[in-house]
């Protein structure tokens, strides 16, 4: 099974980066879990946790039916709750994420091609709700795989299978502005070869 999970120290339910012991007492279990595919990230964004991956369909409690939420969803920290607010709708398998250092959105980098109906191709910003920052515009012309940002949340870097992003040419890794995706014209690696597994 995949999914998520906290760690419980006594009574009070940590996220695991906060259990005070080596090994805790035990394993929260009343987590939303991902029933299919794989999690392939999961990061905090203020009071959310973010899932993303390969899945297609989300348990938000034990015992419930399952729902269709595919590659992204998030949960509450502190009580575990499904978040029904935060449900953007991706149309492919989401690679990487990364939040902003402000908590005011969410990177994603991946296989995906529009989310919310709108056309968005391989790298897109969320906002803290969820909903797509439509002012970020920063489509690959194939997948990207990672992501990172700089501390002052300023630059974002991308890395992936691409070629072109924003229709230049940028093999492998680009440097975009975080605010709206516009491509870095002074950062050109240029890569040539595959450089991880499968090229990626």
């Amino acid at each position: 099974m995949f999914g998520t999970f906290l760690w419980e120290s006594g009574s009070t339910a940590q996220p695991v980066s906060a259990a005070t012991g080596l090994v805790p007492d035990a394993v929260r279990t009343d987590l939303p879990v991902a029933l299919d595919g794989t999690v392939f990230d999961i990061e905090q964004m203020g009071n959310r946790i973010i899932v993303a991956g390969s899945f297609t369909q989300v348990r938000p409690t034990p015992g419930a039916e399952p729902i269709d939420q595919a590659y992204i969803y998030a949960y509450d920290i502190n009580t575990g709750a499904f978040d029904a607010g935060f449900t953007p709708t991706v149309d492919r398998e989401i690679e990487q994420i990364v939040p902003a250092p402000d908590g005011s959105g969410l990177y994603l980098v991946g296989a995906f091609n529009t989310i919310d109906g709108t056309r968005i191709r391989k790298t897109a910003r969320l906002n803290q709700d969820g909903s797509l920052d439509v002012g970020f515009k920063a489509n690959g012309d194939a997948k990207a795989t990672a992501v990172a940002i700089s501390p002052d949340g300023s630059r974002l870097f991308v890395g992936g299978k691409f070629t072109t992003v924003a229709g230049q040419p940028r093999a492998g890794l680009v440097e975009l502005d975080a605010a709206t995706g516009a491509v870095a014209s002074d950062f050109t690696i240029g890569i040539s070869g595959p450089i991880g597994v499968g090229g990626g």
